[in-house]
């Protein structure tokens, strides 16, 4: 067997004195492989949190624990690639504050075992990130940013958070050296040249990329035009975060696929309050109740806490519905690497929930099934240099599903049961303090 020093099991470190190996069988599924975009009906080994092998005849004997997925469907675990952990926002200030501890249960809860925090207070996030990676803590795996870098009164400078002003090519690489001392996971910048508040200039950005690269720090750059996009990635960005309410254009298309580039196009931002006022049951979905609470989804039903911000950003998610969703088929049609972020914190979202809405909405920006399920499990993976799948090698994070998503996308909500880090997780302890 295997010896180890350190075994993280339900978010407690546990310390092994003699070797120690654990083995969970997970028999009969089927296995559904976005990257392979196949279905396989064996039996699947892990072993230390990693997918040890599939099996097409069950062992004789197994040492270890064996659980029968007959009729079941076994698909990696989902990411949020885009989100802001505090909690939940609501018509009329009807928050819900879980802490970003509180949303990493939430997040494991939904099926989501990792999640990317673009903005946040800087020590206490990472210093969290860093307490979870060295002793446990319950709940998806925390990857974060940090602050979030901007200019003077630019976007992020209003919520009464500490962040990273730059305003200046000097100011860009003396704070990203600092920050770099904390090792985060990414770095944010706003570049949002034609947006209502200030932005970085051309030089800033391009001397934070370039800094940011010399530190070997992937950089996730806010923009606000398709210009912005263009120049961040001739800068050097690894990934854009939104979606542009214009066509974008086809330089653009060849040049992302060209350096690579990752897309997060926070579709649910963009839809989430669209969603909740078209479908009357939105709201009665069980697996939205069990990580929320009755008080923000009644603010969601009363129309007289609908503000004139939230009556606006209604009216904007109707007129640019159809650009956002063609130039999402384009990205998709063009080979762009993309990949689920939800903007969760921000009105019409929810923490976990949400990510199940992007992929429903990135299959009907017409992404299939298989596409919608790599951005959410597969892709993320490749971003951060990790095997994330099905495959013997892959880190064991699954989800178990009561029917597939391949026929319906929205089966990825029908969850029986999570495998994170290669052990079953109790969701209901996750949910104890919140019911």
């Amino acid at each position: 067997m295997k010896s180890i020093s350190g075994l993280l099991f339900w978010g407690v470190l546990i310390t092994a004195n003699s070797a120690f190996s654990q083995k969970l069988l997970l028999k009969n599924g089927h296995i559904v492989n976005p990257a392979t975009e196949e279905i396989t009906n064996g039996h699947l080994v892990i072993q230390d949190e990693i997918i040890n092998d599939i099996l097409q005849e069950v062992p004789a004997t197994f040492e270890g624990e064996v659980i029968d997925l007959s009729g079941k469907w076994l698909i990696p675990s989902l990411n949020d690639m885009h989100t802001h952990s505090f909690g939940n926002s609501g018509p009329g200030n009807k928050s819900q504050l879980l802490s970003t501890v509180g949303t990493a249960k939430m997040m494991l809860y939904c099926g989501v075992t990792g999640f990317l925090d673009l903005f946040n207070a800087e020590d206490y996030i990472i210093n969290l990130r860093n307490r979870q990676r060295i002793k446990g803590l319950r709940g998806a795996d925390i990857y974060c940013a940090g602050p979030c870098f901007t200019c003077t009164d630019g976007h992020c400078t209003e919520y009464g958070i500490p962040t990273r002003v730059i305003d200046s090519p000097e100011d860009a690489r003396r704070e990203v050296s600092a920050l770099a001392e904390k090792n985060p996971d990414v770095i944010k910048l706003v570049y949002h040249t034609n947006g209502r508040m200030p932005t970085v200039n051309k030089e800033t950005m391009e001397a934070l990329i370039k800094a940011a690269n010399e530190h070997e720090i992937k950089t996730v750059i806010h923009i606000g035009s398709w210009q912005d996009a263009e120049e961040a990635v001739l800068a050097g960005a690894t990934a854009l975060t939104h979606t542009i309410k214009k066509e974008i254009p086809h330089k653009l298309l060849k040049l992302l696929k060209q350096k690579d580039v990752f897309m997060i196009p926070t579709l649910t931002v963009h839809s989430g309050l669209l969603k909740i006022s078209e479908s009357p049951n939105f709201l009665k979905n069980d697996l939205l109740k069990n990580v929320t609470t009755e008080a923000l989804l009644a603010a969601y039903e009363d129309s007289s806490l609908f503000g004139t911000h939230a009556k606006h950003w209604l009216d904007r998610q109707k007129s640019q519905r159809e650009i956002i969703l063609r130039n999402i088929k384009k990205l998709s049609q063009n080979g762009i690497r993309i990949m689920t972020g939800t903007d969760a914190g921000n009105l019409g979202t929810f923490q976990g929930y949400s990510v199940h809405t992007e992929l429903a909405l990135l299959v009907e920006a017409g992404l299939s099934p298989w596409q919608a399920l790599a951005a959410s499990g597969t892709v993320p993976g490749e971003f951060w240099g990790k095997s994330f799948g099905v495959q013997p090698g892959d880190e064991a994070n699954l989800v178990v599903l009561s029917a597939s998503p391949i026929e319906d996308i929205r089966n990825t909500e029908k969850i029986e049961m999570i495998i994170h880090h290669g052990k079953v997780v109790d969701r209901e302890k996750l949910i104890a303090v919140q019911k």
